[in-house]
């Protein structure tokens, strides 16, 4: 072939993605450009141009970050080519980016953005409806992504935006800070905004049919979801009537699971759905829901296709690499971490007491008026620590330089109010006594920087001397703000020099109102439902330049609950994982969501059309973590049941060597390990693990033949290792698997055993076949990139050993140090997220079993959750009425 001219090839691309824009395939787009009569393309350029379509096309549909479930390239084929040289909007944005923020981490926007316009209809076709959902992090940067999709999709021909930002005017104003700064990037008049900060939707003054003539004009709209202001957008869009065809649409709900599902009665659909259902009327519209907490969004109804299920495509956004998320504070429980390692967590979880809980949050609401609210310990050390880290941010001047304090001890907003007062008092008295150099008030501060500063999980290169001066400045900088529905006050960050804020409220900072330098967090809330609990973790995000300052006050229940989550959050992610490589889809799969025995998935409401949970082992992987350590005779017991498993399994003679250099059992009848599973002592705390639902679930795939006959595979450590005796002719070599700090007392949470690798350790390949096969598919140490490989582990499994179940055992040594332990650092026994000795009474025998995918449709086993009627679950949406009902008041219906 001879060589072509690059540029004209681009330029001819260019005009087959104006085909694929009026939603011609992509045969027939090339066809119009390439064998157009006019067109004196020679073979050679119109073959190069076939190659470079195709190479564009298949970026987009690459599901390999981020992660997606997708219908529409099933049913419609592809369109979006991504970004051109020709585009106005996102190369501006774009632009913007890589100034602010680092190059992979906009590439990654970049990336997710292309995948999720591709997602879309061609915007000059014939109409359409899209329903979508982007399952982002909280604190993650979901705006910069939804920013990026419009920037993307405005340049490929959509023309209206309407982006729904929460229920609260602050929120709303935020968000549309947000998308003014990107519009103003642009040339003037390229987008006409009928909102600002300082006001939602009104009606504009100008029709969609006569002042948007213009094709190169859009409109971008930013509302919060209060029925009044709703109602407003569709009727302006139902004037335009039929002209409304010319102006493609993308609804964007961020903060997608509040307010917009239907929670409405006996038939009747509630207020804010029913106005986004007639919005989403108009004849080319996509609805892309943006949110952290997907639950509630997962759990529509799909039978009712005018409803907001995501029908379409599910899009998991990559996990940023310096992301502060759940699983990196909290840990998890149930093997999270996908390869065990005994490496130091970060220390920053500080305990608050159930007696002082008591003290800074009332008992009811009818007690608030006499209710006379302290600062007692742990909420003076917050306050104390939030003072001594933003002087030492203001000394290095690097991160961001707005610093803010969260206190969130109540939804109640008059609650907030009162101790609002308290907290003000404590700092005004704190700033007169350093002020007149009070020594108390002073080594006060120093015995807490000193002690913080030695549990700190990297050396803190300042002294208490250096910043002495900083903390007295940033007390006096410090404002006390109660942001809420009844609070005139409201947090906001300067443009022009650092905020320093102590910002007390509930729902208002609980959903996407982001808290700039979050660096300190008072939290003793209770909520009782996933996604209530997950938002209010407003310490997610980012904390370039201070990960080493950021402190979290919370109640022991909540840590665990918070890790519980890590477990829910990184299931659901990994089913969507995994089924986009399955080629599934949300029409055809839905996204199972674990329940907790503490908790409510969200609210009753918006459950009403979820079914029973069901617990499946279809091609999960399920690992012992939790072990009573301290009890000689429950550990006995699953020695001797290991002994007698190996006894039924042939014993010596049976025994045989792996390829992978493990060794173990072919080829075990289920009855054996049916046997063993039976009397195997699993934790109480097991969610997972229990003798009934594993035998249940491999007693309900037998009759198709599966999980009929087991390997077994024993996990040994290395020749220096203690030995335990498993009633084989040599004796077994432990291995190391040291105690999380989060344990709780009697209990041994080991948070994984199994490394992911475990899963082939039967096949019939060597270690280094196995790494030449899979020498691409590299796990980073977060567990990034786990279900890519997971899957491919799966498949060679599923040739290898077609319906077979693996069984693999785990010989814990009973002491189980980790590396670079240091036994006379005080400070690393008080770590809650690092490794400790297992100091067990003895060692110990740990399982995990790898399933292959399910043969029977109704395998699962019926999983029922704790009766929940008794818990107070924290309702947002008895708030949300009522601001909407305060928005609304004074309003003139047109």
């Amino acid at each position: 072939m001879a060589t072509v001219d690059h540029d004209l090839v681009r330029n001819i691309s260019d005009h087959v993605r104006n085909y694929l824009a009026l939603g011609k395939s992509v045969d027939a787009a090339l066809a119009e450009v390439l064998d157009a009569p006019w067109a004196a393309i020679d073979d050679d350029v119109k073959s190069a141009v076939r190659e470079h379509v195709q190479v564009e096309l298949n970026k987009n549909v690459s599901v390999q970050d981020p992660a997606s479930l997708t219908q529409n390239v099933i049913e419609t084929g592809q369109w979006y080519l991504g970004p051109s040289s020709k585009d106005h909007a996102w190369p501006r944005y774009e632009e913007f980016l890589r100034a602010t923020i680092q190059d992979d981490a906009t590439e990654a926007v970049d990336a997710a953005s292309t995948r999720i316009v591709s997602l879309l209809r061609p915007p000059r076709g014939d109409d359409f409806l899209v329903r979508g959902l982007v399952l982002g992090y909280v604190q993650s940067g979901k705006t910069t992504s939804f920013i990026s999709v419009m920037a993307k999709a405005f340049d490929a021909g959509y023309r209206v935006f309407v982006v729904m930002s929460g229920i609260t005017e602050n929120l709303r104003a935020q968000t549309q800070g947000r998308v003014d700064h990107f519009t103003s990037l642009l040339d003037e008049g390229k987008f006409i905004a009928p909102t600002d900060i300082y006001k939602d939707f009104s009606y504009p003054g100008f029709e969609l049919n006569s002042q948007t003539g213009n094709h190169g004009t859009g409109v971008v709209i930013v509302v919060k979801k209060n029925t009044a202001v709703l109602r407003k957008l569709a009727n302006w869009l139902e004037q335009a009537g039929a002209t409304l065809r010319q102006f493609p649409m993308i609804v964007i709900d961020d903060e997608a699971d509040q307010a917009s599902i239907d929670v409405g009665s006996k038939g009747r659909t509630s207020a804010i759905n029913k106005q986004i259902r007639r919005i989403l009327k108009a004849p080319k519209s996509a609805y892309v829901a943006y949110t952290a907490t997907p639950f509630a969004n997962l759990l529509i109804d799909p039978a009712l296709e005018d409803d907001l299920y995501p029908r379409d495509f599910l899009v998991s956004l990559p996990r940023p690499a310096n992301y502060f998320g759940s699983e990196k504070i909290f840990g998890g429980p149930e093997g999270l971490d996908y390869e065990y390692n005994d490496k130091t967590g970060l220390d920053i979880i500080r305990d608050i007491s159930e007696d002082e809980a008591v003290i800074v949050r009332p008992k009811s609401a009818a007690t608030i008026d006499n209710w006379d609210p302290k600062v007692p310990a742990a909420l003076n050390d917050a306050l104390s620590w939030f003072l001594l880290a933003t002087g030492t941010r203001r000394r290095r001047g690097t991160g961001n330089r707005h610093s803010t304090m969260l206190i969130h001890t109540s939804m109640l907003a008059r609650a907030h109010l009162r101790l609002g007062t308290s907290v003000q008092a404590w700092l005004t008295n704190l700033i007169a006594a350093l002020e007149r150099d009070d020594g108390n008030a002073w080594d006060r501060l120093a015995n807490l920087w000193e002690a913080e500063c030695l549990r700190a999980h990297q050396p803190v290169p300042e002294s208490f001397e250096d910043i002495r001066a900083d903390v007295l400045e940033a007390a006096r900088a410090t404002r006390v703000v109660c942001d809420n529905y009844l609070s005139t006050d409201r947090l906001s960050y300067a443009a022009d020099e650092p905020t320093t804020a102590i910002v007390i409220g509930g729902n208002t900072l609980s959903r996407g109102l982001t808290l700039e330098g979050l660096t300190s967090s008072y939290f003793v809330r209770s909520a009782s439902a996933y996604d209530t609990l997950l938002q209010m973790g407003r310490w997610f995000g980012y904390r370039e330049g201070y990960e080493d300052l950021v402190r979290i006050w919370m109640l022991e229940e909540l840590q665990r609950w918070f890790a519980d989550l890590s477990l829910v959050e990184s299931e659901i992610r990994d089913q969507i994982e995994s089924y986009a490589h399955e080629s599934r889809s949300p029409a055809d799969t839905a996204v199972r969501i674990r329940t907790h025995p503490s908790m409510a998935i969200t609210a009753a409401a918006k459950m009403r059309s979820a079914i029973d949970s069901q617990m499946s082992y279809d091609g999960k992987r399920v690992q012992t973590i939790l072990f009573n350590h301290l009890d000689a005779d429950w550990l006995r017991a699953n020695v001797d049941a290991t002994r007698d498993l190996f006894a039924a399994a042939g014993g010596e003679p049976r025994l045989v060597h792996f390829p992978s250099g493990r060794k173990g059992f072919r080829n075990v009848p289920v009855k054996t390990v049916d046997t063993f599973l039976k009397s195997y002592k699993f934790h109480e705390g097991a969610v997972s693990m229990t003798s009934r639902l594993l035998t249940s679930y491999i007693r309900n795939e037998n009759p198709s033949g599966a999980l009929t006959s087991w390997n077994i595979v024993i996990v040994e450590g290395d020749a220096e290792m203690p030995t335990i005796d498993l009633g084989l002719t040599d004796l077994i070599h432990t291995i190391t698997r040291s105690r999380m700090g989060y344990s709780r007392p009697g209990q041994a949470n080991l948070k994984s055993i199994a490394s992911t690798r475990d899963r082939i350790a039967d096949v019939s390949y060597t270690s280094e076949e196995i790494s030449a096969r899979f020498k691409d598919l590299a796990i980073t140490p977060e567990g990034v990139g786990f279900a890519r490989h997971d899957t491919a582990y799966r498949q060679l499994r599923a040739e290898d050993n077609h319906g077979t179940g693996l069984l693999c055992i785990y010989p814990i040594d009973s002491t189980s140090t980790p590396r670079n332990w240091d036994e006379n650092s005080a400070t690393q026994t008080l770590a809650k997220n690092a490794r400790f000795p297992l100091n067990a009474v003895d060692h110990m025998v740990g399982i995990t079993i790898f399933f292959p995918d399910a043969t029977v449709q109704n395998s699962s086993v019926a999983y029922k959750s704790a009766d929940l009627s008794g818990l107070i679950i924290e309702d947002p949406a008895d708030e949300a009425a009522e601001i909407n009902a305060i928005d609304a008041a004074g309003e003139v219906e047109a």
